[in-house]
């Protein structure tokens, strides 16, 4: 600052002494001109300065604060911390690095800091295994481990808790029976289905195919409808059977099969079995009823394939076909075509001839 003051002073006398000299025609007024004006320009720049630097007031120098260096937490080993599950026999084994710190809570620091943390921690961890089963250790292991690792405060406020490293397991004898009641179970689950798949296929033959003769023989007949001559054989078989499976005795219609099957001197041949059959199906029908019962079953035998049967049945009752040839005759149960009316013959079929005299019944 003083020097400043002086440097202005001293060119101040420079300028007077030019001024004067030029005006005494020492030298040309050009030259004082060049010497002059530079001379003042320099003042006011120095003056300028000094201004400035009188106006500058200095700004106190803000130092920032060094960073906070986290506090190191501290830590502890759990092993084998004992943790319910769902069933009360069976309990999950927790292994864990337990980490801690205090949170900056007023109040008195807590003795034992280390016990704090670790109840903490299994507080925590026995919100998940309490309701889960055992045998799901597997998938509730590293969600339990994820939960674990977030700092917490405890329950006193006085510590964040967390957990590292965290395994859950289970005793060894425990994962044996529990593998070995998982088999139990599959196994007895396959039996349970088996058990209803045969109750039902019981109820099945029970209540319908053995429910009454008529009822066994057209299940056995609708296997193969080919084997007509089979299932006749076979009516007495089925008689025993469904009074068997009904717990009762053979219907007195079935009787006379029943009684060829252990009797050899009633045992039917190839002629006489179409008779127990006629007389099972009607035991007091008239002439004309057996001829047209007769004629029916031949009809269901020819449509079968069964042609030496039909003829038999023919013969036995003395229902000739009157339909035509076999090859070109509707079946049993097609409707006839509306026509004229027609002479009936006495086994119930229109007659094909009406001036020939029907054949007299046995």
């Amino acid at each position: 600052m003083p020097r400043d003051k002086a440097y202005l002073v001293v060119l101040l006398v420079m300028s007077l002494v030019v001024v004067g000299v030029t005006m005494a025609g020492v030298l040309p007024w050009w030259v004082g001109v060049v010497i002059f004006v530079p001379l003042v320009v320099s003042g006011l720049i120095l003056k300028r300065h000094t201004e400035n630097k009188r106006l500058y007031v200095p700004q106190p120098v803000f130092h920032a604060p060094p960073p906070h260096q986290p506090v190191q937490p501290a830590t502890t080993t759990v092993r084998n911390l004992a943790l319910p599950s769902v069933q009360r026999d069976y309990r999950f084994l927790l292994d864990a690095t337990v980490l801690w710190r205090h949170s900056g809570a007023q109040g008195m620091p807590h003795p034992r800091p280390d016990q704090l943390a670790i109840d903490a921690i299994r507080e925590r961890a026995i919100v998940f295994t309490e309701r889960e089963p055992a045998a799901d250790i597997d998938l509730l292991a590293p969600r339990l481990a994820a939960e674990l690792s977030f700092p917490r405060p405890d329950r006193t406020g006085l510590l964040e808790v967390w957990a590292q490293d965290a395994a859950l397991s289970l005793p060894d004898d425990d994962r044996e029976r529990l593998r070995k009641l998982a088999g139990v179970r599959k196994d007895e689950e396959v039996w349970e289905y088996e058990r209803a798949y045969e109750r039902n296929k019981r109820t099945f033959l029970r209540e319908d195919v053995l429910s009454s003769t008529g009822s066994a023989v057209v299940w056995w007949l609708a296997r193969d409808t080919s084997r007509v001559q089979e299932t006749v054989d076979l009516i007495g078989t089925l008689a025993k059977l469904v009074a068997a499976a009904q717990d009762r005795e053979v219907e007195p219609v079935f009787r006379t099969f029943v009684n060829s099957l252990t009797d050899p001197s009633l045992r039917t041949n190839g002629d006489d079995f179409v008779d127990l059959l006629m007389a099972a199906i009607l035991p007091n029908g008239s002439e004309p009823e057996r001829a047209d019962m007769a004629d029916r079953l031949a009809t269901l035998a020819t449509d079968a394939g069964a042609t030496d049967l039909a003829h038999t049945i023919r013969e036995r009752f003395n229902a000739p076909d009157f339909t035509g040839a076999a090859d070109t005759s509707p079946g049993l149960f097609d409707t006839p075509p509306a026509s004229s009316p027609s002479p009936i013959h006495p086994n119930g079929q229109p007659d094909a001839n009406p001036s020939t005299t029907p054949p007299n019944p046995l």
